[in-house]
């Protein structure tokens, strides 16, 4: 009910709904741990789309390969959904090993993924999962250079990619870089919108003055 009610008040927007991730310190195994809760999760998204919310799509956290987005597929196909068009199945982009399979992972069939800017910098850099955001930095370069990387072999691949957490919030430096890296959109909690909003705004001012700036090198541009 609480899915159906959600998705309506966003329509015709498109709203992706994050399955459970019951990930504790002692079972760090992924959203495929409890297969039962997964097909209820599963059978109740159906349930909604055959209602009329047809803007209700998936979101898949901690995925590790293209294993755990086949093992899902067959899941939704029991429940009567298929990814593709009209029903899409994102995946969440937090797992260090991912960056490997993305190609394969589109090859199974996701439309999406969205970077877990927090799980992904505490996996990277191994730090406890239960750790606060001020207990380790997001912007650490060996986790920039990952995001980069995940964003651009997005890209080449011609997918979305997203990002979310607290990362973006809080620094309009890494704002910039992810707009200029080719971010697609960015996830922020409500009391961060304007300012990321104009942390994208004068990134995107920025990247067309200097590209305007070149042209006018070149000799291309009066």
């Amino acid at each position: 009910a609480s899915m159906t009610r959600i998705a309506r008040a966003f329509a015709p927007r498109p709203v992706l709904y994050r399955t459970f991730d019951g990930r504790s310190q002692s079972q760090h195994r992924g959203p495929l741990v409890d297969r039962q809760r997964l097909d209820r999760e599963l059978a109740a998204l159906a349930r909604s789309r055959r209602e009329g919310c047809d803007n209700l799509h998936l979101l898949l956290p901690f995925v590790r390969d293209a294993e755990d987005v086949r093992f899902t597929r067959d899941r939704l196909q029991a429940v009567g959904l298929e990814p593709g068009d009209r029903f899409q199945l994102w995946i969440m982009a937090e797992v260090p090993a991912l960056l490997f399979g993305l190609r394969e992972c589109v090859a199974a069939g996701i439309s999406g993924i969205a970077i877990g800017s927090n799980d992904l910098a505490q996996s990277l850099l191994a730090v406890d999962r239960d750790s606060p955001p001020e207990g380790f930095d997001a912007r650490h370069p060996a986790v920039l250079e990952y995001i980069k990387a995940l964003i651009q072999q997005a890209r080449s691949l011609q997918i979305p990619c997203s990002i979310c957490g607290d990362a973006p919030a809080r620094h309009a430096d890494l704002v910039e870089k992810l707009v200029r890296w080719g971010i697609t959109s960015i996830s922020v909690p409500a009391d961060a919108i304007d300012a990321t909003h104009r942390a994208i705004d004068r990134a995107e001012r920025r990247i067309l003055l200097e590209a305007a700036r070149q042209l006018g090198d070149n000799g291309e541009l009066r």
